[in-house]
Order: C-alpha cells, then structure tokens, then sequence
C-alpha cells in the first residue's frame, strides 16, 4: 500500500479533476488555464516529501458531529472539524461542490500544519528577509504586551464613566420596533400575470394598471366581507417570497421595505387592514399581525464589563500615546542622509532610512510608500530630505514603542521570546506555501496543454452546460425590482456588486456549470 501522503496528493488531483468535468467540450481555449493548473500541481508531490506526516482519521465519532469532531491527525496533533470549515468561510459553493471544496480545505489545513512541523528541517528560504517578517508581525505583540503590563493597573474606571457611555450610546444599544404583516400583492408588471397564466399581452401598460387596481379593490372587499386573507395571498399573490407563506412577510424594521409600503405598515394599529395602496411593485394590501415594540439593553453586569473593558483600553490607548511620543523626544535618529538626497526611485527599497536607538532599523521601503501617499494628496510641494524625515516620523511611535520595549526588557521575556519563535516558523510554513502554488513553477507550453487536452477530452463533456451569474436576495421585492434593472440593459455584473458590496467575482458569476452542479431548480431556472 502506498504511503497517505502520495494518497492525499492524489486526492488533490482527483478533486481537481472533478471540478474541471463542468467545461464544455468544444471550449478548448477556456479550458487551458484549467489543464495549466492541473498540471502544475505536480511540484506539490515533491514539496509533500519533506513532509510525509498527514493521516486522515480513522477514530470512530461517537455522539454528535461538532466543530471539534478529529477528521485527521498530523503526526500526534489533531486536525477538528471547524479548523477545515474555516478554510472556506464567506465563499458560496454550489451543493453539489460542497463534498470536493470540503475535500480540498481538508488537504489545505494537512498541508499547512505537515509544513508547520517540517519548517525547522526547510532550508531553502533567506533567513534575514524572514525574520525581518517576523519581527514585524511580533512587534505590536511585544507592544501590547508591554503597554498592558506598564499602564493597565494604573487604570481605573469609575462607575459615572460607565454609567455616561451607556447613556452616551442608547442608540446602538436599541433594538428598533418591528412589524409582522400578512400581505397581498397584485403586480402591475405583465411579466407576472404571465407567470400565473393570465394572457394580457392585448392591454396597454394602462389597461394593466387599471386591471391591477380592480383586482386589489375587489380582494380588499373580499377579506373586509370575511375572507381569509392569507388564503388570497397563498392563491393570487404576485410576491414570490410571500405568496408561499400566505402572505407572511416576516418580521422586518422601518427601512427594509419601500417608501409606500413602510408607511402604512408602521402607520396602523395591530389587526387593522390596510385601504389598497400603490408601489413601484403594483398595488398592496396588508393587515397588521405583530408589532414588536423597540427595546434597550439593559446596563447588566456583561455590559458593564464590555463598557469597562473599553473605557480601560482607551485609557491605556491614551498614555500609551503620551508614552510613545515621550519616547520618541527622546529618541536617538540616525538618518541615511545620503539616500534622502535621491529623487523617488533612484534609491534602494532594500536600503534603511532611519535607525531608532541604534537597534531598530525603518526601512526604504516604508519611505517609499509614505512618498507614493504624500504625491497623491493633491497639490503639494517636492519632497526634500526634510518632507522625507517629517513624513517618517510621522510613523514612528510604534518603532520608538518597539526599541522602548527592548531596553525595558519586555521582548526577551518568555512569552514574547516563544511569540517570535511561533512569528518566525509561521513565515518559513508561508514560504513553503507560497513554493508550492508560486506561478514560477515551470509553465506547461501550449502543445503539453493541448496534448492533455486530447488525451482526456471526456472530463470536459458536460450535459447542456450554461454559463450561469447570479445574485441572492432575501426580499422578493427587491429581487423584481433588479430583475426590471437587469432587464433594462442594467449592467448585472455592476447589479451583483452594488447589493451584494461583499461579493467577490467569483461568487457572483459561476462560470460553466451543468445541471448536477446546480440542482434542478437553479438549472431550471438558468435553462
């Protein structure tokens, strides 16, 4: 039996394999970055012989399956559950990929944690330009560290102040009046009679308008002579979020509906039904069935502690910043005049700039980016070697606090001591990631893509494949109303973005998918 490493290097290709079955066959030129990159997976079997250390777990689960369920063992450390899930936290991946990803993020936390134990025997990587990383990631460690032991108990915080911060802050401590209404829509957007079967393609947008009104007058008598109106709105309803709910819209805020809606809805008492009324999405009635009145949190001992706790933190942020501007009075500067003599880019960013106290080194590079800041602020003068020194030490508190706390003595203490250690091995792991899916790998050439390509044709036959974009509302409304944008000439790409803002593009727009991919009612839809 081969050992699992070469087995989990499989795996990866496997899982990539699977991924790649969703291209059209005849699509050969958007298939060759796809066969680029799996070819270039390869260096990944020789960057796991350092390692050889990842076993999937074999242990036996009993009772439920939680985020520290052991799905694998490196060595004698234990791989959870919830250390996998974090891999792809915030990505939106179809259902039918949820096996392969969860695959993939398995082998990614493997991977790291092999390379994690193996970084003391890696050698190939410059030891200086690492631990320079390192030390910059420890340094506000050490800081903290320092700032907590020298002002934290010289900080007290008495109860006015708190009591002044809660009182100072009832806003965000509120939670606003929410309303429930059982709602029923009759749209003024031929599109939607169509959907139900109705055939009004014979009537101007007027005819329809005064259609749509007729119909909600006639539903408004209906239910104020006795007729249930969530069952109208389970049959007639033109809101396919609320149509299936018998018109239960949910609890919802002032805000979250439109204008015309959100007035009559925070405007009537619980129970009363509403005149019909007209929106941007056609005519409404609604009827009142909750009201939850706005609440404060009270001042209870968990947010007298959060309250606390903050008030201390910007004490101490406070004479922290006495203390490092003191410190930075104080300081010793030597300046590389020479390199302040340059004009921008004739200088080495690998160069230094200023050393602080004779043991912290600023770096050009840091000069050349404040210098990038400084020309695009508008008009202003030259940089000179003086502009140069002020916009340096404009960033100097944290390398005045960093050489105060080396005098002190706080970045040889154990804790601090063991926090570099962990700083510097984390920054060889990222180097041995970054080798294994660097880009200056030895790229496939054209005829080695196409030669695959040829010899594995089959993966990339897909059933009716489509190119499918897409944006996910939790209101029916809002979802028609951007669908009338899209189907104006609205840019969808530009759509996804401004009601999703968090989306990236790959989570909006999902390529070449086929119907497995998707689930039959997506590709339903799609089709």
């Amino acid at each position: 039996m081969p050992p699992l490493w070469i087995i989990e290097t499989l795996i990866i290709l496997i899982a990539f394999l699977s991924i790649s079955r969703s291209r059209r066959n005849n699509e050969f030129m958007s298939n060759r970055a796809t066969i680029r990159g799996l070819l270039m997976l390869l260096p990944v079997a020789i960057v796991l012989l350092i390692f050889a250390c990842a076993e999937k777990s074999r242990l036996v689960q009993e009772g439920p399956i939680t985020s520290q369920t052991i799905v694998a063992t490196v060595d004698t450390a234990e791989i959870t559950l919830g250390e996998v899930l974090n891999e792809y936290t915030g990505l939106t991946i179809p259902s039918s990929r949820f096996s392969a990803t969860l695959e993939n993020a398995l082998n990614e936390v493997i991977y790291r944690r092999c390379a994690f134990l193996g970084a003391d025997k890696f050698k190939d990587y410059d030891k200086k330009e690492v631990g320079r990383m390192a030390q910059n990631r420890a340094s506000p460690v050490i800081i903290q560290y320092m700032l907590q032991d020298l002002f934290a108990n010289r900080v007290e915080i008495s109860e006015s102040s708190i009591d002044s911060a809660y009182n100072a802050n009832l806003a965000s401590l509120s939670e606003p009046e929410r309303r429930r209404v059982t709602h029923l829509l009759v749209s003024s957007n031929r599109k939607a009679w169509e959907a139900d079967g109705v055939d009004v393609s014979g009537l101007t947008t007027e005819q329809l308008e005064a259609k749509a009104k007729l119909q909600i007058e006639r539903f408004y008598q209906e239910v104020k002579g006795g007729a249930d109106l969530g069952d109208l709105a389970a049959k007639y309803s033109h809101d396919s979020n609320s149509k299936p709910k018998r018109g239960n819209s949910g609890l919802f805020t002032r805000g979250q509906m439109v204008d015309e809606f959100d007035k009559v809805a925070f405007r009537l008492p619980k129970g009363a039904l509403s005149v019909p009324f007209k929106s941007s999405y056609g005519w409404h009635i609604l009827r009142v069935e909750e009201i939850v009145d706005s609440t404060v949190q009270p001042l209870d001992s968990a947010l007298h502690a959060t309250i606390e706790q903050q008030l201390k933190s910007n004490a101490i942020s406070q004479m922290a910043g006495h203390f490092a501007d003191s410190v930075l009075l104080a300081a010793e500067l030597v300046w590389n005049e020479p390199l302040l003599e340059k004009r921008p880019g004739e200088y080495d960013p690998q160069d230094w700039v200023l050393i602080v106290n004779g043991t912290d080194t600023v770096s050009a590079v840091i000069l050349r980016e404040l210098e990038l800041l400084y020309s695009t602020g508008g008009r202003r003068p030259p940089v000179t070697p003086n502009i140069r020194k002020e916009i340096v030490l404009s960033k100097m508190p944290p390398y005045a606090l960093m050489s105060a706390a080396r005098q002190l003595g706080y970045a040889d203490r154990d804790p601090m001591k063991k926090a570099k250690q962990d700083f510097f091995r984390e920054e060889v792991v990222n180097r041995i990631y970054q080798d294994r899916t660097s880009v200056t790998n030895k790229l496939p050439t054209d005829d080695e893509i196409k030669q695959y390509y040829e010899r594995h044709k089959e993966d990339y036959i897909s059933d009716k494949p489509l190119k499918v974009q897409h944006i996910i509302f939790k209101d029916s409304l809002e979802a028609a109303d951007v669908k009338r944008q899209a189907e104006a000439g609205a840019d969808f790409k530009e759509l996804a973005l401004k009601y999703e803002p968090d989306f990236k593009e790959a989570a909006f727009d999902l390529g070449w998918i086929s119907e497995k991919e998707m689930g039959p009612e997506f590709y339903g839809a799609a089709w």
